[in-house]
């Protein structure tokens, strides 16, 4: 086989893998939407409370981005398969069901 062929070979069985500036890119865009995403709960929850003087939507708000957060942490551990991320994970996964947790306790007129 020439260089060419192996060339070629490589490129066809990496056709639909992300190289490492993609993958940089992916990152970074992720991390400025969990930003922009954690900034809008703050706003929304902050105007619906000087609104209606009630903490529900804020509190949705905060379950449904803490809940996206936990899962992607979750699955960074299981790649990076690292103990602190494992420990980072299951800080944010307690901390999210935590939230969920109360807001469907105010939801339901439990507390």
């Amino acid at each position: 086989m020439n260089r060419e062929e192996i060339l070629a070979r490589s490129q066809e069985e990496n056709k639909y893998q992300l190289d490492e500036r993609s993958k940089s890119i992916e990152t970074r865009a992720s991390s400025i939407s969990q930003g922009v995403g954690m900034a809008l709960c703050i706003l929304l929850g902050a105007v619906t409370y000087a609104v209606t003087h009630d903490m529900l939507f804020m509190d949705l708000a905060l379950s449904l981005y803490l809940g996206m957060f936990a899962a992607e942490r979750i699955a960074c551990a299981v790649m990076a398969k690292t103990r602190g991320q494992w420990i980072f994970a299951g800080i944010v996964t307690v901390i999210a069901a935590a939230t969920v947790t109360v807001f469907l306790l105010k939801l339901f007129g439990v507390i």
